[in-house]
């Protein structure tokens, strides 16, 4: 006899697909009204790998009683200029409980001070569904 696993209930975080179809096409329909981008250059999302996602939450960076969670910030490429930006990514820095970027963090037992901001998202659309209808 198979036992099916207990199914993923939604958490207040978790949103409907049409919800996020509504939301994603809102923000393509702000960004082409508001900017000069045309659609092949309109922010549409970043891939972030589970292997990354788990990494970050097993970090001794990342975790502790210091950091209170992590903030994304929107980024481009390091030889981007304010006049050609080639992608747009996102980078992560954790931040303390009271919400405040820690980026770079102080490993005593390791005697060193080190930065604690991530950078492995891949930026559509190289990395992306273009078929989705988030897209």
């Amino acid at each position: 006899m198979k036992t099916n696993p207990k199914p993923h209930l939604p958490t207040n975080t978790t949103i409907s697909p049409a919800s996020a179809i509504a939301r994603t096409r809102t923000w393509r329909d702000f960004i082409t009204k508001h900017t000069d981008l045309g659609p092949g250059k309109i922010p549409r999302g970043c891939r972030i790998s589970m292997d990354d996602i788990i990494r970050l939450s097993r970090d001794p960076r990342f975790t502790g009683d210091k950091v209170g969670g992590v903030r994304a910030y929107f980024t481009c490429a390091e030889t981007d200029t304010p006049d050609h930006v080639t992608e747009i990514a996102l980078i992560f820095v954790p931040i303390d409980k009271k919400g405040n970027d820690m980026m770079v963090i102080d490993l005593p037992q390791e005697g060193v001070v080190v930065s604690a901001v991530e950078d492995f998202t891949k930026p559509c659309p190289s990395a992306c569904d273009v078929n989705s209808p988030l897209y």
